[in-house]
């Protein structure tokens, strides 16, 4: 008697495994509707179905010696793809990452997993959280998207562990250097921050993260700047900080954005100066690299 497995649906028709298939036995299959085959390690698929339908399978197995057997299951076609998830940037820390799904759908269940064991999680409101990535390192997680009748959609997100740093103003200049690439990447890439002593008041801290990991080889460097006194965030600076971008592919015009979302694109400058008046700008060398000075976060 042939014993089947669980179904699984496809977008026009199904397939279902024979749980004791025998190569010694001669199998043959039929179907109600599309068309049926059988693999020589006990497949049974169906195609052929019209979204959402229904079709019976038949499996008949026979030997010399022995009486002819069947059995049926049955199946159905997929209505349709889940989702296929989208991302957001990446956005590093110690130990991991976050990342939103832009798409994300409460009607559709969310879940993930690490290829090297690493713990993700996926919040009600789409947020992906990845954790147990060793400093520098680079972790690839897939996040799968499923519902009843639905073939589930997938996809994969990848970025690198940097720990934010941190400096504060203490009566002279600090700088923040900032890795952005993995140990293991192809480029090795370090973003580097000079805040002058006059830029906020006294004790003021400045915290820099690292976002979108996953780019820097292609020559993507982005990082995160915030700035807090006793409590306040501090977006406008009485002086220009600056910031360096090494060397890059990149050819574009850098972009900054003031919420996360929006993007705008920073004007060029002829010299080292900004301007008065004059919010942020940035002046790219002939090696280059590009320096980003800006009074504002």
């Amino acid at each position: 008697m042939p014993i089947f497995g669980a179904s699984i649906q496809a977008l026009n028709g199904f397939s279902v495994r024979l749980t004791n298939y025998d190569a010694a036995y001669s199998w043959s299959v039929t179907t109600s509707a599309g068309t049926a085959t059988i693999s020589n390690t006990g497949l049974v698929s169906v195609v052929g179905l019209a979204s959402g339908a229904t079709a019976v399978v038949g499996v008949t197995t026979s030997r010399s010696g022995y009486f002819d057997v069947l059995g049926s299951a049955t199946g159905y076609a997929a209505i349709g793809t889940a989702v296929t998830p989208r991302f957001g940037l990446t956005n590093s820390n110690a130990t991991g990452f976050t990342v939103q799904i832009t798409n994300f759908d409460t009607g559709f269940a969310w879940s993930g997993s690490g290829v090297n064991g690493e713990t993700v999680t996926v919040s009600s409101s789409g947020l992906v959280r990845v954790t147990g990535v060793a400093p520098l390192s680079t972790a690839v997680v897939t996040i799968s998207v499923s519902k009843s009748g639905y073939v589930t959609g997938t996809a994969q997100v990848s970025a690198t562990a940097v720990p934010e740093q941190t400096q504060s103003l203490s009566g002279s200049d600090v700088t923040i250097s900032m890795p952005v690439s993995a140990s293991s990447g192809v480029s090795d890439v370090t973003v580097k921050v000079d805040i002058p002593v006059d830029a906020a008041p006294a004790s003021t801290v400045f915290t820099t993260g690292a976002l979108a990991t996953e780019g820097v080889d292609a020559g993507l460097r982005t990082i995160t700047i915030k700035a807090s006194n006793d409590g306040s965030i501090i977006t406008d600076l009485n002086t220009p900080i600056s910031i360096t971008l090494p060397t890059s592919s990149m050819t574009g015009v850098p972009v900054y954005s003031p919420d996360g979302v929006t993007m705008i694109e920073i004007p060029v400058l002829t010299s080292l100066l900004l301007p008065d008046g004059q919010l942020m700008g940035y002046y790219r060398f002939p090696d280059g690299s590009i320096i980003i000075i800006s009074r504002t976060l």
